[in-house]
């Protein structure tokens, strides 16, 4: 175990210690584990070696995790332009960011590193185009030219688009709020849906997330096993707000959704921006009331 005092040079990736104050940057991008007291858990993994407080990295931005009734991690993750990630989280597994975003496809992303840029990155503009446009001296690295034998692919994307897409749609024109047309939902918080006795039939072993951008509870049917989505996500509850979280009631009958407050874009219907949100700063109660 090294000493905090040397984290920076033996701790490098990733730490064996609480980093110290200012150091915290070898944390981000990871999901950590840790004991109550701070401590790290002895059954932690190794990942190149080290053992710390990360369990798993190569992460972007998740927003949501849960547990199953088996101990099964799921997380949520936002992405850039594209693929949203559902991805099911594993001691010492590498979730590919940023080489890869969803899938290793090659499809409508590549790993721009602006940090690398020909006389450094200072004024040199993004396109916002995911990889697949970059300005003159950025190197691009396609997501099949990186490999990690620790990496995993999501369990589904929200959403993968081919190298065709436009991330452009005159939608979005208005204030050039392209982003509100981008292929994704901005997942936020996930939940178990495990069922009960008064719950919706044929839901059992599904999860239920949130989407931030298209007020949408999206729900995903896993295997028995818990290791594989079935079908498409069922998009449920649409309306006109920004989904912050969601749990389900003991019995299985209730859902509540948590909106976020004015100030942030939703979605219309027609799917351009929407700047008024139909329940800001609202909990919002789905009954199932039985088959009709």
């Amino acid at each position: 175990m090294c000493a905090c005092r040397t984290w920076r040079r033996c701790c490098r990736a990733p730490p064996r210690c609480a980093p110290p104050t200012g150091a915290t940057s070898h944390y981000r991008g990871k999901i950590l584990r840790l004991n109550q007291d701070g401590s790290i858990p002895p059954d932690n993994p190794l990942i190149h070696g080290v053992k710390s407080h990360v369990y798993a990295w190569g992460i972007r931005n998740t927003q949501g995790m849960v547990f199953s009734p088996a101990g099964q991690l799921y997380a949520t993750e936002q992405g850039p332009n594209t693929d949203d990630e559902l991805n099911l989280i594993l001691a010492g597994r590498n979730y590919g960011w940023p080489n890869v975003a969803g899938y290793k496809d090659n499809a409508a992303y590549a790993y721009a590193n602006y940090s690398k840029a020909e006389g450094g990155c200072e004024g040199v503009k993004d396109p916002a185009a995911n990889g697949t446009s970059v300005p003159p001296g950025v190197p691009v690295q396609k997501e099949s030219a990186w490999s990690d034998p620790d990496f995993v692919e999501p369990l589904k994307t929200f959403y993968t688009v081919d190298n065709s897409f436009s991330f452009k749609d005159p939608v979005c024109a208005d204030s050039s709020l392209y982003y509100i047309c981008w292929p994704t939902v901005a997942p936020s918080s996930v939940a178990y849906y495990k069922g009960g006795k008064a719950g919706v039939p044929g839901w059992e072993n599904s999860l239920l997330i949130g989407s931030l951008k298209r007020g949408t509870i999206y729900r995903v049917r896993l295997d028995p096993a818990g290791h594989l989505p079935l079908g498409d996500a069922e998009p449920l509850f649409r309306s006109v707000n920004r989904y912050r979280d969601v749990v389900v009631s003991a019995d299985g009958a209730t859902i509540y959704v948590a909106t976020d407050v004015e100030g942030s874009l939703g979605t219309g219907e027609n799917g351009a921006p929407a700047t008024r949100l139909e329940n800001p700063g609202a909990i919002l109660a789905f009954k199932y009331s039985g088959a009709r």
